[in-house]
């Protein structure tokens, strides 16, 4: 499964990312949360990272995210909740 997330800007709240189905890989289990004083950081396995203003979302996404990014480095998110198909993330891009 790959990482799909809804997430929000830089400097305050999160948005959420939704997991979308990637071609056939090893399939791993959702992570525990990150021990206190430690982050959990997504990486994005998908082309293309829809973002979405709430897990529940039903429209189009507010933001479309390419991976890898334009200097040729991945998609990464700081994760700030998780669930098993929705993360809430802080996008790497500006509010």
């Amino acid at each position: 499964m790959a990482l799909v997330l809804a997430v929000a800007g830089c400097g305050g709240g999160g948005v959420a990312v939704r997991r979308q189905t990637a071609p056939p890989t090893t399939t791993a289990p959702a992570p525990d949360p990150a021990p206190q004083g430690q982050s959990l950081v997504a990486q994005a396995k998908v082309a293309k990272i829809n973002v979405f203003a709430s897990p529940m979302a039903s429209t189009a996404p507010t933001h479309v995210l390419a991976n890898p990014t334009e200097n040729g480095g991945p998609v990464v998110f700081l994760v700030e909740q998780q669930a098993p198909d929705w993360l809430q993330v802080d996008l790497p891009v500006r509010p």
